[in-house]
C-alpha cells in the first residue's frame, strides 16, 4: 500500500470517519518508497483491520452496513 492510517496515530480520525463524520485523511509523498518520484493510481480502498486476527470477520460483517464516499483533492505533488 502507498499509505497506511494506523490506529495509534489516527485513532480521532478514525473514529470519527466510524461516526460518519467527513474526515481527511492525507498521504504524504514524503514518506512514500524513496526510488519514485510520484505515484500514480487509479484505483483506491479502504481496510480496515483487527488486532486480533479471530475478530476479522465480525468487524468485516459490521462495516457491510457503512458507505465511505472517497474524494481526491486535486492536489498532487512530486519529489
Amino acid at each position: 500500500p502507498f499509505a497506511i492510517w494506523d490506529n495509534k496515530s489516527y485513532q480521532n480520525e478514525i473514529s470519527q470517519l466510524l461516526e460518519k463524520d467527513v474526515v481527511t485523511f492525507k498521504a504524504d509523498i514524503a514518506n512514500s518508497d524513496p526510488g519514485k518520484s510520484a505515484i500514480k493510481f487509479n484505483k483506491i480502498g479502504i481496510h480496515f483491520r483487527t488486532l486480533d486476527p479471530s475478530l476479522q470477520n465480525d468487524l468485516e460483517k459490521k462495516l457491510d452496513f457503512f458507505e465511505i464516499i472517497i474524494m481526491h483533492l486535486g492536489n498532487s505533488y512530486y519529489r
